[in-house]
Formats: C-alpha cells, structure tokens, sequence
C-alpha cells in the first residue's frame, strides 16, 4: 500500500483544494471535523482523482480538521482556518 506524503491545501476565493497523492488505491475518504468532532462533509476520493475541490464558502468561520483516511486508517490530516 502507498500512503500519501502530503495533503496541500490552496487558499482560493470559494474554498480549497485538497491535492491527494497515491497510485495503488481504489479509493479513498475524505471528511472534515469541525473543532467539535461533529463531521460536516465527507467525500469518497477515487483513484486517479488529482484535485478535489471542497466549497468552504458556507460553512462558519473557524478551524477544521481533514483527514483521509483507507480502510478506516487515517493516512493524512490537514487543518484549515476558514475565515
């Protein structure tokens, strides 16, 4: 199995992007936390997958936490302040 060495998130005006790096996985999940633990988004990755795009616009400002996970393992986490 191949983990992802990073996670790179891309300040932009409507949110951000979540570049995943892997080869050998059919896919993967990614959710968001607020600081609470309550999950507000989760999104399957699948292989191949470069960019995802995660609209951020809506939610209230604050920290998140992202983590993607593979067969329930966290292989990266990310946090973000959204303002």
């Amino acid at each position: 199995m191949e983990i992802p060495e990073f996670m790179q998130k891309q300040t932009g005006p409507i949110g951000f992007q979540v570049t995943t790096v892997y080869h050998q996985w059919g896919s993967a999940m990614l959710e968001g936390y607020d600081l609470f633990g309550r999950k507000v988004m989760a999104q399957t990755v699948y292989q191949g997958t470069g960019n995802v795009d995660i609209d951020v616009s809506q939610w209230q400002g604050g920290m998140y936490v992202f983590r993607l996970s593979y067969r329930g393992e966290t292989v990266a986490t990310e946090k973000v302040v959204v303002e």
